[in-house]
């Protein structure tokens, strides 16, 4: 009977752990799709901004080009005039007005575009936050399902749930915790009284050594050992 119990806790525990484990996955699995979301529409605004700042380039650049060619048929106007050549006059003033026209229309242009750009920056910025908060939520719930998790294990444990050997394993796990806080503490400083007890103790052992080798020395019979008592770590001789 004791071997089918502990063989039905086992599948339990098997099946548990199996359940767990696809649980998790799938909190990760979905909280990681969330962010990947924010991410992507982040990703887009800003390929919409730098689409924008690309094409503001470029009419700047048409801007700069119109400007001087409006410089030029500007100049042969006035030379017509002074020679007073109303053919080219007017071929000079025709054109001119075509290239004040394009100057005029890339310069609105232009500002409407940055109006877009700035706006678009600000949406990108946005976008980036929520994607940050996006990612700094979803690694909480992770965290929060972990800690569910282990809040599960240990009411488990307290409640005898399983193969019987879930009080063991937390009795196992405490023990090292323990030791670990211990080392911890020593290596940190915190545990004075062990680091005095223990120069306390080599204390003792090279007085006692003293004793054999200054026997030794004159040929004697060391002393008696002279007994102490230890009170709060420190070692008093009666």
């Amino acid at each position: 009977m004791g071997f089918i119990k502990d063989a039905v806790g086992g599948a339990i525990d098997w099946l548990n752990t199996r359940t767990k484990k696809a649980r998790d996955k799938d909190i990760e699995s979905r909280a990681e799709k969330a962010v990947q979301q924010e991410q992507k529409e982040a990703v887009t605004i800003s390929t919409a901004a730098a689409k924008e700042a690309g094409a503001i380039g470029r009419m700047e650049f048409d801007l700069s080009e119109a400007k001087k060619k409006q410089t030029t048929w500007d100049n042969r106007a006035k030379i017509a005039a002074g020679n007073k050549d109303m053919d080219a006059l007017k071929e000079a003033v025709g054109q001119k007005q075509i290239y004040d026209k394009q100057v005029a229309e890339l310069t609105a242009a232009i500002e409407a575009s940055k109006g877009h750009l700035n706006e678009a920056k600000d949406l990108a910025r946005d976008q980036k936050t929520e994607a940050d908060a996006a990612r700094a939520k979803a690694d909480m719930l992770v965290a929060r399902n972990q800690v569910a998790n282990a809040k599960e294990d240990v009411a488990k444990a307290a409640a005898g749930i399983g193969n019987g050997e879930s009080l063991t394993k937390l009795e196992r796990d405490v023990i090292g915790r323990e030791q670990e806080a211990s080392t911890i503490g020593e290596l940190t400083g915190v545990n004075q009284e062990a680091k005095w007890a223990k120069q306390e103790r080599d204390a003792a052992a090279q007085a006692e050594m003293d004793k054999y080798l200054a026997a030794a020395g004159n040929g004697s019979t060391p002393p008696a050992s002279t007994p102490t008592a230890s009170v709060g770590g420190w070692n008093i001789s009666n």
